[in-house]
């Protein structure tokens, strides 16, 4: 009988030795599943996007898009709300949202970049700001966007008192067709 279990013993010892000895995923040797890249390849440029998906807390900060190794060749932000516009730092690493975002609204942002070596790299985020608690609307008397004249008021209404009048007063903005020191 022990002569009869040796020859089992070898081929199950071979089987297991043959196994460990496959193929597989290994962590030391650098592959980790998905597509496979030729030995010294590298992704040069990557892309990264503030807010990131979820729910952004505060839209005052407006979208940023950084490309890390490489240049942004392409920022489209879609919303249901006001347009998005921004600017590219003059680096072309850097683009930053002109204006603080919409409450309540979803924002999807497509952001492309180009590496050194010519590869591209595409990042899509989601987000959704929040919805505040309570809010307010205003009224301008000539209008949005309407030209004024020299030593013309500026007069807003607001539909309730406003408790943070310093956090109004940042949030406005007035441009002028030629540079005018003041306040």
């Amino acid at each position: 009988m022990r002569q009869a279990a040796t020859p089992v013993a070898i081929i199950v010892v071979c089987a297991l030795l043959a196994a460990g000895c496959g193929g597989g995923s290994h962590p030391a040797s650098g592959h980790r599943g998905g597509a496979s890249r030729a030995p010294g390849a590298r992704r040069t440029v990557r892309l990264s996007i503030t807010p990131a998906a979820g729910t952004d807390t505060t839209p005052n900060r407006g979208i940023t898009v950084t490309a890390h190794g490489g240049k942004i060749t392409d920022v489209t932000v879609q919303t249901a709300g006001d347009p998005v516009t921004g600017t590219l730092n003059l680096a072309g690493s850097v683009w930053r949202s002109t204006w603080a975002l919409d409450v309540s609204r979803h924002y999807t942002v497509t952001a492309t970049a180009t590496g050194s070596s010519g590869e591209t790299a595409t990042r899509h985020v989601s987000f959704r700001t929040f919805t505040p608690r309570s809010t307010f609307t205003t009224e301008i008397i000539n209008g949005y966007g309407q030209s004024y004249g020299v030593g013309m008021p500026i007069i807003l209404y607001f539909s309730r008192p406003i408790a943070n009048r310093a956090a109004v007063e940042r949030a406005l903005e007035v441009r002028t067709s030629r540079p005018v020191v003041g306040s």
